[in-house]
């Protein structure tokens, strides 16, 4: 049972953390108002008969907000066989986890659309920066999510230089004219977004060789219809408040050289890089915690590596660019994904990538120091564990999952790399790096959890690297991968009427220095509270 839901399975207690039967909805969990009080007794017991009478009446006549029976279908958790046919149970993940946005007023929540204002003319939109689209083309089909960093580089077409260099080229059409919402709102009223919106500040502007230029620089058309000062580059710090509102925005920009209007159309590439800090300066990422149990698709998977029974180096799964100073790619819950790596060798280079125990781009990847395998070094996964649920807790062990990786175990089974001089070619080396994760929902079918089950990392090695060009000095390219593949569980349905909770709760200490079983306590609990309530009428 994930952190934060509540058990409804007859004979566990409702944090019992195997329960299969279990809701997680906001009223459920705060179903029970009453709180557990403990007697403040000495060994001897309460000190005074008064102060017993009052805690059994405070408890005995706290009641629960709800106490109708549970009737619903549950989720039966069985024990799964691995592996799963992929064939067979792979299933279009769209259609089985649904992300919906929060479109009411206020804070915003991790994930929402982020709410930009264009101050002339006036029109609030969501899709004021673009994302990397299809083919590697800037687009503005998509917002920016609030809380999900991002850095890319996309390509715009520009047919006629006068008119990007007023729009998607213009410093101040996405700087001074543009202001970021500070809160979430579905108001239609403009003067009213106008008053709630923060303005762009520009932190430094430099020229494509990082030259600074002044803080007023700002994009033009010079005389011979040159656009001069284009956006080449943009990195956006969005501060945020603890509550969730936006404090600040802050940019740093890059120019690129000059775009002649003589050439007639052509593109050109630009650079974002947004990410969310908080007011003291750390990444919102990094502090956020999940309050939810279950995964969205899109929601970032949490991982670390386990010592002493305690996650350390938490962080979210991800893989390594081939290039060492290129940030971590992010897997997304739901999204599967391939991501290429590109590298030029000629014949001689790829022989001694081949062949050499030694090449910089090589690791060992097992336990065994003496194992003479080695893969490409941003094929391994350093992390150990992840997430079961969206919210797992660092400090509880339980709550997360071994990551299966069959080439750390002793008896690991690999190919030699071989190169075979006649062929110029390389057989044996690993060239795809590839991610199994395996997911189900459990709980309720009125509100069901995702959570996963299995994740598998695979290191394969069934293509050969081969040199085709006639001379041996050509550098050629060589593409390897990393692939995440997601496959969708079915698991049985069970219906279930649940018997209601008692409907009156007693300290645990009240039979001091007795106790009860938990099979006994609820009976008693009922017993002893209604004796209590009858007691009291006859009283009056």
């Amino acid at each position: 049972m994930p952190y934060g839901c509540r058990c409804v399975e007859k004979g566990r207690q409702e944090n019992d953390k195997l329960c299969e039967k279990f809701l997680c909805g906001e009223e459920d969990i705060e179903s029970n108002t009453c709180q557990n009080r403990e007697l403040h007794s000495t060994h001897e017991g309460p000190n005074r008969l008064d102060d017993l009478f009052g805690h059994l009446m405070d408890d005995a006549l706290c009641l629960r907000s709800n106490n109708s029976a549970v009737k619903d279908s549950f989720y039966s958790q069985a024990d799964y066989d691995f592996p799963i046919t992929v064939d067979s149970r792979t299933m279009d993940v769209r259609s089985e986890i649904v992300h919906d946005i929060n479109e009411e007023d206020g804070n915003y929540q991790y994930r929402d659309n982020l709410q930009f204002l264009y101050s002339n003319p006036i029109r609030s939109v969501y899709n004021a920066f673009p994302k990397n689209g299809m083919n590697g083309f800037c687009s503005h089909s998509f917002g920016i999510e609030f809380g999900v960093d991002s850095d890319f580089s996309c390509v715009r077409n520009v047919n006629v230089v006068a008119d990007e260099c007023e729009r998607s080229l213009s410093i101040q059409h996405l700087i001074d004219n543009l202001n970021v919402m500070r809160r979430k709102t579905s108001s239609s009223s403009l003067p009213v977004l106008s008053s709630q919106a923060v303005s762009i500040e520009a932190s430094s502007i430099k020229d494509s060789a990082g030259n600074e230029l002044a803080l007023s620089t700002r994009t033009n058309l010079n005389e011979a219809g040159d656009c001069v000062n284009a956006l080449g580059g943009l990195s956006v710090d969005i501060i945020i408040e603890k509550s969730g509102a936006v404090s600040q925005v802050v940019v740093d920009i890059t120019t690129m050289e000059n775009i002649s209007s003589s050439n007639g159309p052509t593109s050109v590439q630009q650079n974002y890089e947004i990410e969310f800090k908080t007011v003291d300066g750390k990444r919102y990422v990094d502090t956020f915690h999940h309050t939810e149990p279950g995964y969205q698709l899109g929601d970032t998977i949490p991982s670390g590596v386990i010592m002493d029974r305690r996650i350390t180096s938490k962080s979210n799964l991800s893989s390594k660019y081939c290039f060492q100073e290129a940030k971590p790619f992010e897997f997304r819950f739901g999204e599967s994904t391939v991501i290429s790596c590109t590298l030029e060798f000629s014949s001689n280079e790829l022989q001694n990538f081949c062949s050499s125990s030694d090449n910089h781009l090589l690791v060992n990847p097992t336990a065994s120091e003496s194992s003479e395998l080695r893969v490409p070094f941003w094929t391994v996964q350093e992390d150990e564990v992840v997430g079961i649920f969206a919210n797992a807790d660092i400090s509880d062990p339980d709550q997360w999952l071994e990551i299966s990786k069959g080439y750390r175990n002793p008896g690991y089974a690999y190919k030699s790399r071989l190169w075979n001089p006649s062929q110029l070619s390389c057989n044996g080396m690993v060239t795809s790096s590839t991610y199994y994760i395996y997911y189900t929902k459990v709980g309720s079918i009125s509100s069901p959890v995702t959570k996963i089950l299995k994740v598998e990392h695979k290191l394969e090695d069934d293509v050969a690297l081969t040199h085709h060009s006639i001379d041996p000095d050509t550098k050629q390219k060589f593409i390897l991968q990393t692939k995440v593949s997601w496959i969708y569980v079915e698991s049985t349905k069970d219906f279930s009427t649940l018997p209601p909770p008692d409907l009156f709760s007693l300290p645990d200490d009240v039979f001091y220095p007795f106790s009860f079983s938990a099979g006994t306590k609820s009976s008693a609990n009922f017993i002893i509270s209604s004796t209590v309530i009858l007691l009291t009428l006859l009283a009056l």
